[in-house]
């Protein structure tokens, strides 16, 4: 049958989880990693990133921290489906359509 909005979100939330990612409690929030240590607490609300746009000098990036998603690899050793992406990377792509990062 067809899943929920909530149910897909939910258990792909949970899978990412499972997976070690570091998640943020809300949408519209991003993770990122600095020194070691993974925050949460990036504000990614379209009109937010609209202004970090704006000015580059404040986006958080640009002072030495990278996005979870890029200084950590995905595992590739687990089977890719037919269309070339791994169950994580299908994860990670379908929590960014609920806008979490």
């Amino acid at each position: 049958g067809a899943a929920s909005s909530m149910a897909l979100c939910g258990n792909t939330t949970a899978l990412l989880k499972s997976l070690g990612r570091h998640l943020p409690r809300t949408s519209d929030t991003g993770c990122y990693a600095s020194g070691g240590d993974v925050s949460c607490d990036l504000d990614l609300a379209p009109e937010a990133i609209q202004a970090m746009a704006a000015s580059s000098s404040d986006f958080p990036f640009s002072e030495g921290k990278s996005h979870q998603h890029h200084n950590e690899a995905i595992d590739h050793s687990e089977e890719v489906a037919a269309f070339g992406y791994s169950v994580e990377e299908v994860a990670v792509r379908i929590a960014q359509l609920f806008r979490i990062y």
